[in-house]
Order: structure tokens, then sequence, then C-alpha cells
């Protein structure tokens, strides 16, 4: 019953029935709040929870007073109120993490990353390109296996510590502050809407046939020699690398942040990119990068799988197969070296009906490589797009889950 009617009474006359939903959602608004104030009232949060403890009692009687007075609108206003009230209280028990995540994510959405914007990642390679230089003593030696394990330590410290110390100063300074400082600083840690840009414009030169300028567009992104790629493997190059990163750029750090606060995603982003700078098996980083790429491994092991299911459960939203993607899934996510790395790249090449990786070629040697999914059509540059839609939707997903626990813990407190 969606809206308040009147309905006759024994003797005649009309009574009100309040519509349940707004009943329900009134009373849970008033038990949430009730609790979660008398849980932190005494905190230093406690001068603002009184504020919110009095919402709660003008909620408690205007609620009631609208109800028995025929004013399910009014009572329906108050409940929103008062769910209002308890998010924003939420919120402070999490010291605006949520918020903060939540507003980075909506400016990475718009706004990207400006290359006129210094970005903390360039900061975190030049302190992995230091270390490097100073600790590794040379190419094939065993024992820069621990050097390379003390970068690992001193360039996770370098790129954690710091955030954590800014964050804590603005939050004693003003929660507005720590805010809006944590929010710029989840925004320059997530990478969805720069993924999806340079995945664009790899799409749009091989819609112009233009081999050239998509092979160079393609280079900014991958690895892999690109010169030696035809059309399709420079689509499919794009494909990869735009499913691969869903996981690494994006979903990952939403984990890492939803837990620890940008400065765990700080943590995990000096972690992924000294792998990504270090982690080769070649002649020169096989000791020294080793640390690096088990350390990526341990802390992307979660994200990765639940990156994978996340893109199967949005698929069918993207208009794409969910039951192919969770079919390749199933049996291709270990056809990678990395352990993580074919986890998306199976749910994405299931979802579109594609088949990705095979062999590859970097500095001019063929690695050899299984591929992944089915070819049960031609890959496409609109394929590009389709996979860069997944990536937002399974972020999406994680965000709202991330959300919706981080609140639930919060009122659960005590």
């Amino acid at each position: 019953m969606g809206e308040a009617e009147r309905l006759p009474s024994a003797d005649g006359t009309k009574r009100l029935r309040v519509p349940r939903l707004s009943f329900f959602a009134s009373a849970a608004a008033v038990f949430a709040l009730d609790r979660l104030a008398k849980c932190l009232l005494e905190g230093r949060d406690g001068v603002i929870l009184k504020g919110v403890l009095a919402l709660t009692t003008a909620h408690n009687t205007g609620a009631a007073m609208s109800m028995l007075s025929g004013m399910p609108v009014l009572a329906g206003v108050l409940s929103l109120l008062g769910l209002a009230a308890v998010w924003f209280a939420a919120a402070r028990l999490a010291k605006s993490r949520t918020a903060a995540l939540c507003l980075g994510f909506v400016i990475d959405f718009f706004v990207g990353d400006p290359y006129s914007i210094p970005h903390p990642v360039v900061a975190i390679g030049k302190w992995i390109s230091f270390f490097d230089r100073k600790l590794r003593r040379g190419n094939s030696n065993p024992k820069d296996v621990g050097r390379g394990a003390l970068t690992v330590v001193l360039v996770a410290l370098l790129s954690t510590v710091p955030p954590a110390l800014l964050s804590e100063a603005a939050w004693r300074l003003h929660p507005v502050l720590y805010l809006i400082l944590n929010a710029v600083m989840c925004w320059q840690i997530l990478a969805a809407r720069q993924l999806f840009k340079e995945g664009k414009k790899v799409q749009r030169a091989l819609e112009k046939g233009d081999t050239e300028g998509a092979r160079y567009a393609v280079s900014m992104i991958v690895g892999r020699d690109t010169d030696v790629l035809d059309e399709d493997g420079i689509c499919r190059a794009a494909v990869e690398t735009v499913a691969e990163n869903a996981s690494d750029g994006v979903i990952a750090p939403l984990c890492w942040i939803l837990l620890f606060g940008a400065a765990g995603g700080f943590f995990y982003k000096s972690i992924n990119t000294m792998d990504s700078m270090l982690g080769y098996k070649n002649e020169k980083y096989l000791y020294f990068g080793r640390a690096a790429a088990k350390t990526d491994d341990v802390v992307n092991y979660i994200p990765a799988r639940l990156s994978g299911l996340y893109m199967i459960l949005t698929a069918p939203l993207c208009g794409l197969d969910g039951k192919n993607a969770w079919r390749i899934f199933r049996r291709d996510r270990y056809k990678h070296a990395s352990p993580n790395s074919a986890q998306t790249e199976a749910a994405c090449a299931g979802a579109l009906g594609l088949r990705l990786a095979g062999d590859a070629v970097y500095g001019g040697v063929v690695h050899k490589k299984e591929f992944i999914g089915d070819p049960l059509r031609q890959i496409e540059p609109m394929d590009i797009t389709r996979a860069g839609r997944l990536m937002y939707a399974a972020s999406l997903l994680t965000l709202a889950l991330g959300v919706l626990l981080r609140i639930g813990a919060a009122l659960l407190c005590f």
C-alpha cells in the first residue's frame, strides 16, 4: 500500500491507515539513532551527537504526531531525516572515511587524472627508482633478494606514513578539513576514469583506421611490444589491460581504502607500483624484484577474486553474458603466471564472449601464454568500451557493498 487512505470504521467514520513503509522506516531510524547516540555520546563527538540525539527526540515526537494527525507525508519526511542522521552519525564514527571515499570516487569519475596536477604515484615511482639505484648490486645477484625486501619496506613506509599523519592532523584541526583532504587522496589513488579514457583513445584510433595511432595509444597502457600487433592484437591488448587494471587500479584500492582509509590505499598503491617497476623475471630484477612481486600477490589476492566475482554479477546489467563469464572464470582464472591477473581477464573474456591473452612479445622475446576465454565472436573496437563499462559497474558494486558494510559495522559497534 503506497499511499495513505481513509477506510470506513464500524461507526461509519473515516480512519487513517498509515503507509507501512513510512512506519517501519520511522521505527528503524528511531531505533538506530537512539542506540548510536548512546554508543558514542561520551566520545569526542559528544557535542555533535547531542545534536543527533536531539534530532532523534524531535523525530520520535514529530513522526508520532504526524501519524496520529493524519499526515503520513510529514511522517515520511521525518523518517528520511532520521535516516540521514543515521548516515551522518555513522560517518562520524568512521571518521568520515566512507564519505571521503565516495566523494573521491565521484571526483575521479568526472575529473580523472589531469596531466597538469602532480600525482603521488609519480613520487612513489621516484622513491622506487632511488632505492633501485642505491640498493641493487647488479644483475642476477642472489643477495639482492634481501635488498629488494628492504626496498619494499622502505617505499611502503614512505608512501603510507605521510598520508596517515596528514589525515590525523587534519582530523584534529577540523572534520571538514579531514573530509576534503581524504577525498582528494582517494581521488588520486583511484584510476577508473584514466583507464577508461586511455582505452577510448585506442578505440577511436582503430575506428578511424589509424593503426599506428592505435598502436601508440595502446603502448601507453601495456608493457608488451606493440610494434608486432595487428588491429585485433591491439584491440585485445587494450581489453586485457582494462580488465586486469579493473582490479589493480580501481577495485583493489577501493577495498584497501574501505578497510584502512586513504593511507591504506597509498600502501596498496606503493606495492602495486613496485610490482609494475621491479617485478620482472629478467636478468636485472629476477632477485631484486622478487619481494615486490610476492608482496603484490598477497595484497591483491582477495581483491582480485572479488573483482572477478563482481564483474560476473554486474555483467547482465551491462548487457553482457553473466553465465558465460562465470563459466570462463571458473575454468580459466588460473591461466596466468600471476595468481591474480587472470581473475578479471577470465571474467571479462567470458562476459564479452572473446578469447584473450595468448603469446605476447616483451623486449623482443616471445613469452608463451595460455589463451583465456572462447572465441565466440570476432573482437571489435567497441569491446574496449564494453570492458570499461564492466569495470565501472564492478567498481560501483564494490563501493556500494563497502559503504553498506561500514555503516552496518558502525551501527553494530555496541
